[in-house]
């Protein structure tokens, strides 16, 4: 057993945050923000002496919170698996990938390997030592295109900052369904979990957390617009979420599609998109960033792949 003790005083600037989330900028380098919740639900976390077991508790100035648990200190054995990357660039501090489709990026529910996480911990073994691997952020499991991974600790908790703050660009593109009215906008919705008896997904409510995506306009087809998307925010299926609600759902999404197009006319004979492209039309195609470590910009681009590539081209073929 690991016994963790931690004392704080709540500054002015932190004043009318939620508990779990001051704790989790504290302690991020260490504990995940879910960790942290479920020790405030089970009552090791106290504000002035009194335990509090509601993450949402608001933090007022002078507060003191003090931690007091024991965890236990059993390790998963992540297995270390030889699962080609297209690795695109690799220093001592950090690693830029190119993720193909039908890929999961950590380890969950359904997935407890064959990973982006466990390809990584047989190709640098020393990533074990980091949080997640040293991956700083997640795609889908069918979305392609560029991802950050840390190799230091340093390196890892000053990309989290970046990203935190907004510093690290991420773009898109997606072919979604419909004609786009406008040549860019904003979206700005908040978003949310929301559980069933089937599964979880996220959808636009107004309790939900702040999310923000910007989108250009690239191309337009006869029944379907060629989208470049930029990431204000990051919630979890942010941009599908954001675009279905829109009206403009991407192509083969399989769970944010009620405004999807999937049967497309071309030469009197009908087809189904889904079986042209079997997954989301959604690739990362740019990454922009400050390298954590030497302080110069970094710039990576990614081409569409062949799949989005080919759907395209019978887009294009469609009067």
């Amino acid at each position: 057993m690991k016994i963790i003790k931690f004392s704080t005083i709540v500054y002015k600037s932190d004043a009318g945050m939620r508990l779990d989330v001051y704790l989790a900028n504290k302690l991020f380098k260490f504990y995940s923000r879910s960790q942290i919740k479920n020790w405030i639900i089970n009552n090791n976390i106290k504000i002035n002496n009194i335990i509090i077991n509601k993450p949402k508790k608001k933090i007022f100035i002078k507060d003191e919170i003090k931690i007091n648990i024991k965890i236990s200190q059993k390790k998963i054995l992540w297995k270390a698996q030889n699962i080609p990357l297209n690795i695109i660039y690799d220093d001592n501090y950090l690693l830029i990938i190119n993720k193909t489709s039908n890929l999961v990026v950590h380890p969950g529910n359904g997935n407890p390997d064959k990973t982006v996480f466990n390809s990584l911990l047989y190709n640098y073994p020393f990533l074990r030592d980091l949080p997640r691997a040293g991956i700083i952020h997640r795609l889908d499991k069918n979305t392609t295109g560029l991802m950050i991974i840390a190799k230091t600790m340093l390196s890892y908790i000053n990309l989290k900052i970046a990203l935190k703050k907004h510093n690290i660009i991420r773009e898109y593109e997606a072919i979604v369904s419909g004609i786009i009215k406008y040549n860019n906008d904003i979206i700005n919705y908040p978003i949310r979990k929301y559980y069933n008896k089937k599964n979880i997904r996220m959808i636009i409510d107004h309790k939900g957390k702040q999310a923000v995506t910007k989108y250009f306009l690239k191309r337009i087809f006869k029944n379907h617009s060629h989208l470049r998307i930029k990431l204000c925010t990051g919630r979890t299926h942010q941009i599908r979420v954001h675009l279905e609600h829109i009206n403009h759902s991407i192509v083969g999404d399989p769970i944010y599609k009620k405004s999807q197009i999937n049967i497309i006319t071309m030469n009197d004979k009908q087809y189904l998109l889904n079986k042209i492209l079997k997954r989301q039309a959604l690739h990362a195609c740019n990454l922009k960033f400050i390298h954590p470590i030497y302080n110069y910009p970094l710039n990576f681009h990614s081409s569409l792949p062949k799949d989005m590539q080919y759907l395209i081209s019978i887009l294009e073929k469609i009067k």
